[in-house]
């Protein structure tokens, strides 16, 4: 519970609750250790005792309060006054034994350490002539020769200037950071704010593309089932009395609009492949590809051999159905021969299942490979086909995280592969 309250604490109220722990104990450790080598150096033994607890009550209040707006803004004010008593006391029994070597390294070391402590310019020049005006008052109060005056005083100008030039560029360096920062933070919320935005437009232009689709769809059905009835009424009430001439394009009307048909509902399909709302599940793909081949017209001299263990896998039955329609159908369309055989199979792969769909048919000229997975890109322009098959295939994959490639030969066949990740569909 400790542990994790004080992993939540900023960098730098950690290193003063750090250095507030060590400075009491520290110095009542070191005066004692003073008196017993040094029995005849007299020292002030209640301030140790005083240190021993007042700084680990001053970081118990740190730990405690880290999360308060005045901890936060001036935390270096909570080491500092422990500073200034600490090496005030130090430099005090400096002067007190003489200037004894071992209570002037502390004094030095003090003064050395807490302005490498002090992370702001006011605090670091307060806390530097603060010491000079305390060491020119001690030099007044106790009468040492000149020569000792200027000594203590050269060291003490020596120390203070180079901590205080070592100090003063780590706070530059620190402030030119925070702005470096503050000015990332704003350019990542500017592009934030401009992306939202942006997504923003996309999503109001999808859903208008999405409802322009089905209205159009919509629209274009109704009249093309007029044209159709009609077209039939004039077939059936004059086929006697027609001639050929006329019955053949009557006929090509009705071919175009089954085409025309097609087209709007491939648009369609299309459109909303990604907006389903019907919740995924784990599909068995075997009954998905029986379910397929009893809704389409497969010719005789087509055989379609299914691999028995296709993986399971976990999505939207109706983006399957289309995947594994559209590959069957264009292996039946596509394949002439008096022994047509279409194969159907998975493998797994390390990270992925590998489908495919293979046939035997008329094959592909590798310059269409890209080409056939865009709208509305047809290999024959006499067929009933819409050109928007593989690319609801291609659409359907891509949203699973797969990819989808073939490889062919003309007249001998044509194999579709496609994958899907196995975090986004393995059992």
């Amino acid at each position: 519970m400790l542990l994790k309250r004080y992993n939540k604490i900023d960098i730098e109220t950690r290193l003063y609750i750090k250095m507030l722990l060590l400075m009491g104990p520290s110095q009542f450790i070191y005066a004692y250790i003073i008196s017993y080598m040094y029995p005849d150096v007299e020292i002030k033994k209640l301030f140790p005792w005083i240190f021993l607890f007042l700084f680990p009550l001053v970081s118990i209040y740190l730990f405690i309060n880290y999360k308060k707006p005045y901890v936060q803004k001036k935390g270096s004010d909570f080491i500092m006054i422990p500073l200034f008593v600490f090496g005030f006391y130090n430099s005090y029994q400096a002067f007190e034994t003489n200037f004894h070597i071992d209570y002037l390294l502390a004094s030095f070391i003090t003064i050395f350490g807490g302005i490498l402590l002090i992370n702001r310019h006011k605090q670091l020049i307060i806390y530097s002539c603060s010491y000079f005006l305390y060491y020119a008052i001690m030099f007044y109060v106790f009468p040492y020769t000149i020569e000792t005056r200027t000594s203590i005083f050269l060291a003490l100008i020596v120390i203070i200037s180079f901590s205080f030039v070592i100090q003063n560029a780590f706070i530059t360096y620190r402030k030119e950071q925070i702005k470096y920062k503050q000015k990332l933070k704003e350019q990542v919320r500017s592009r934030t704010i401009t992306i939202e935005n942006k997504l923003s437009i996309i999503e109001k232009k999808n859903n208008d593309l999405e409802e322009y689709a089905h209205v159009v769809s919509h629209d274009l059905k109704a009249p093309l089932r007029n044209i159709d009835t009609l077209v039939n009424w004039v077939i059936e009430d004059n086929k006697d009395g027609m001639g050929e001439s006329c019955l053949n394009s009557l006929t090509m009307v009705l071919s175009n609009v089954e085409k025309m048909d097609l087209l709007i509902k491939g648009i369609l399909d299309y459109s909303t492949i990604d907006k389903l709302e019907s919740e995924d599940r784990l599909l068995n793909i075997n009954l998905i590809i029986d379910e397929v081949l009893r809704t389409l017209f497969v010719p005789k001299n087509i055989n379609i051999k299914t691999q028995d263990d296709l993986p399971k896998i976990y999505g939207n039955a109706w983006r399957f159905k289309q995947v594994f329609q559209n590959l069957i159908q264009n292996a039946i369309k596509y394949n002439h021969k008096e022994k047509g055989i279409i194969e159907i199979g998975a493998t797994e792969k390390e990270n992925y299942f590998e489908f495919f769909v293979k046939d035997n048919g008329i094959g592909i000229s590798d310059t269409y490979f890209d080409r056939i997975f865009k709208v509305f890109t047809k290999l024959e322009s006499n067929t009933s086909s819409s050109g928007i098959g593989l690319s609801i295939v291609k659409k359907i994959v891509n949203y699973y995280n797969g990819e989808i490639w073939l490889e062919s030969q003309e007249g001998i066949g044509t194999t579709f592969f496609f994958t899907i990740l196995k975090y986004d569909g393995t059992t």
